[in-house]
């Protein structure tokens, strides 16, 4: 006889059933653990890299301890040459991005560093409320802030360009701003007091100091002035206030008494000049410079043959005789896009470069270079995605160095990260169902997105040159969740009246162009004029719904230009293509600004997260909203907005990412979020406004996220950096 099962009881036991499978606890107390890169990758492509060096220092004291930072990614030390290199500490900065280091002249093991908020399209940016001055006085084992925002007249947003110190007076340090110039007395003090120097008004782009003289680069409302200083009288270089060409910049490196001048002009050649701060003379010394990368910081004298200057001209590096009046030859198998240069201070023959895959060293005076670089993993993340059946399987889209896929290539339980595709890379995708099918993407004119079928060794370009071109920057990428032979994707219109919009295809083959099939056309349906489709986002639960972030681009009332935010949405993606662009309706953003990620609600797609890619400063009105994350409700019919919380709670307002945002089950509504400030785990009560935030792990960088991963047969968390690769936690209890 069987028995009948009470049904009450039969409910509780399914319910019990499925809050164990989906409800259970994570370990949020682990250590995040880096995966690089952090060694070159792999592959033939001679622009592969794992990040951009922004400079490099080396200790006159110690002749092997050296420096090398990243305007993303933090501050490295080596202590053999650069055999290899482990993160300073900077990791731990609430600003992990470093603009400038310098050891002490008399003890290196007190180093000084400036840590910044984050870059400014490849210059230092400014320093925040979380950057400053850095100073440690252990080697890198502990670090303080010695000057903040409260130290300087324009706060939070002045930049720091670099430090200096005086060769004589050991401990007077200076620090030059686009406030003007700042120093202290004694930098060892426990208690640094600072002051600013009144009589140099402007941005102070460079210096240099001799025993004698101090030489200032300044700008003030695009004006430039050379002023050389021996502290009692001011002498203007009248041939820079004279000069009728505009000027970009002015760096300046020293040989004992006489000051070298590279000027970055606006247009045509750029020259470098010769001044004599005894004589007081000028002198034109190189009239054929081209400064492109490092902003004008590409640029070294060799301190053991001061006839020669070495610059950086496009994306290379050039050698220039003085006397001669001519270059000599400098080999080039080095990364493209050289940021500095810098000569060992005691080894003759030896030289560094900073580039945009890493440091480089010559030790035969250019004629040869090596990668030197090893354990400095600051790569640029653009895009990141992970294979659904092996989370050790990741591709990734890096800022200056390509496409990269790290795999178990030999099928022996090791793994390595391997160059795919070159140029700036973007958004990768992997199929769920399929590892070995891989999508990359770049940016570049003749480049896109491309197809892969045996993980990416052999690729076929998605995009062509005729009517799907490349979107360039704006690339956007997504797989249908359920059907996964379908890829969204967009492109730059070639013809018609949206010609140079950027609207959304489809196919169904990647392989085959005649299958690639535009979805979207705004101008047409919504009367759009100028506009970019900037993201797409999809949604397991809700497999016939995309989601389009379009830019538009129009003017304000007082006739400024200004990008608007709009979001649409169709809710038929497999029907055929003609019906689609007739589909597409816009839905309300909760703020008019950059969007980080959208995520749908599992069970009603009128439910929606909004991610955003920075916060809210300070507000008055609404003192408690900070920006991060949004949750909001529409009408199903009529699709107005009926309610918007900001959810963002205990997170820091701030820089948060892209595509760095994950819901997990339908019965409790995990949400993992990343940001600059960490990645955060909020439960159903939290996605209500109730229960906090819990911060998930220990020793991320504060990095922006762009790319969250949740693996959840492994309980793995991925997440892609800007500036110090990939990292990865398990969250296992």
């Amino acid at each position: 006889m069987i028995a009948k099962l009470n049904p009450l009881l039969f409910f509780f036991i399914l319910t019990l059933l499925s809050f164990i499978g989906y409800g259970q606890d994570f370990n949020l107390g682990r250590d995040w653990q880096s995966m690089g890169p952090n060694e070159r990758p792999e592959g033939r492509i001679s622009a592969a890299g794992i990040g951009p060096v922004e400079f490099i220092r080396i200790s006159t004291l110690s002749p092997n301890k050296m420096l090398a930072g990243s305007l993303m990614g933090g501050l490295f030390i080596s202590e053999n040459g650069g055999d290899d290199w482990r993160n300073s500490g900077s990791d731990g900065w609430l600003s992990s991005g470093c603009a400038w280091a310098e050891f002490h002249p008399k003890n290196s093991n007190i180093w000084f560093a400036v840590s910044i908020r984050d870059d400014a399209n490849g210059a230092p940016g400014s320093i925040g409320k979380n950057g400053g001055v850095m100073r440690t006085r252990d080697n890198g084992v502990t670090w303080e802030k010695v000057a903040n925002y409260h130290d300087f007249d324009k706060g939070s947003y002045v930049t720091i360009y670099g430090l200096r110190f005086h060769p004589v007076e050991v401990n007077k340090l200076y620090v030059h701003t686009s406030d003007g110039l700042y120093f202290t007395e004694d930098c060892t003090a426990d208690d640094i007091a600072w002051t600013k120097v009144n009589y140099l008004e402007g941005s102070i782009y460079d210096l240099a100091v001799s025993p004698k003289y101090i030489c200032f680069s300044i700008a003030r409302k695009n004006i430039w002035q050379v002023i050389v200083s021996d502290e009692q009288v001011l002498t203007q270089i009248p041939e820079i206030s004279q000069e009728t060409r505009a000027i970009n910049g002015i760096t300046i490196e020293r040989d004992h008494e006489i000051f070298y001048l590279l000027i970055n002009f606006k247009s045509g050649k750029d020259e470098i000049w010769r001044y004599d701060a005894t004589l007081k003379e000028v002198t034109v010394v190189c009239k054929n410079a081209a400064v492109s990368f490092g902003a004008g910081y590409t640029f070294a004298i060799n301190p053991f043959d001061t006839n020669e200057l070495l610059f950086g001209y496009g994306v290379r590096i050039r050698k220039w005789l003085i006397k001669e009046g001519e270059f000599k030859h400098v080999s080039s198998n080095y990364h493209v896009d050289v940021e500095h240069i810098v000569y060992h201070p005691v080894q003759k023959d030896r030289l560094f470069i900073g580039t945009h895959g890493g440091v480089f060293e010559s030790t035969d005076n250019g004629e040869n270079w090596q990668f030197k670089s090893i354990g400095i993993g600051n790569a640029e993340v653009y895009g990141l995605a992970v294979a659904t059946d092996d989370p050790n399987q990741i591709a990734i889209g890096l800022n200056h160095d390509g496409s990269v896929v790290r795999a178990d290539w030999a099928k022996n339980g090791i793994y390595s990260w391997r160059q795919v595709n070159g140029g700036d890379a973007l958004i990768p995708l992997i199929n769920p169902n399929a590892s070995h099918i891989i999508y990359t993407s770049n940016q570049y004119a003749g480049g896109g997105a491309y197809y892969s079928e045996d993980t990416a060794k052999k690729n076929i370009k998605i995009h062509d040159s005729n009517f799907f071109k490349t979107a360039g920057w704006k690339m956007a990428l997504a797989l249908h969740p359920v059907k996964d032979s379908i890829l969204f994707f967009n492109f730059e219109q070639n013809s018609g009246l949206s010609k140079g919009n950027i609207d959304i295809a489809m196919t169904n083959n990647p392989k085959e162009p005649n299958e690639r099939m535009a979805i979207s056309n705004f101008g047409l349906t919504h009367h759009l004029g100028s506009y970019q489709v900037y993201g797409l986002f999809t949604s397991i639960y809700h497999p016939e719904m995309l989601l389009a972030h379009v830019l538009v681009f129009e003017k304000n009332k007082a006739g400024k230009p200004v990008t608007n935010h709009k979001l649409f949405f169709i809710n038929n993606t497999t029907a055929a293509p003609k019906e689609i662009i007739q589909s597409w309706q816009e839905l309300n953003l909760p703020r008019n600004t950059w969007v980080g990620d959208i995520v749908l609600d599992p069970k009603k797609w009128n439910k929606m997260y909004v991610s955003y890619a920075h916060g809210i400063s300070a507000n008055k009105n609404k003192p408690d909203e900070k920006g991060m994350i949004y949750f909001t409700t529409f009408n199903k019919n009529s699709l107005k907005q009926n309610k918007v919380w900001d959810i963002s709670g205990v997170i820091t307002s701030g820089r948060g990412g892209r595509y760095n945002m994950v819901m997990l089950t339908t019965n409790k509504r995990t949400v993992f979020l990343g940001t600059k400030s960490g990645v955060y785990m909020g439960s159903k009560s939290t996605l209500r406004g109730g229960k906090a935030w819990q911060k998930v792990g220990y020793g991320l960088p504060h990095c922006k996220i762009v790319g969250l991963d949740f693996n959840a047969k492994n309980n793995i968390l991925t997440v892609g950096t800007d500036g110090r690769g990939v990292w990865q936690i398990n969250i296992a209890d």
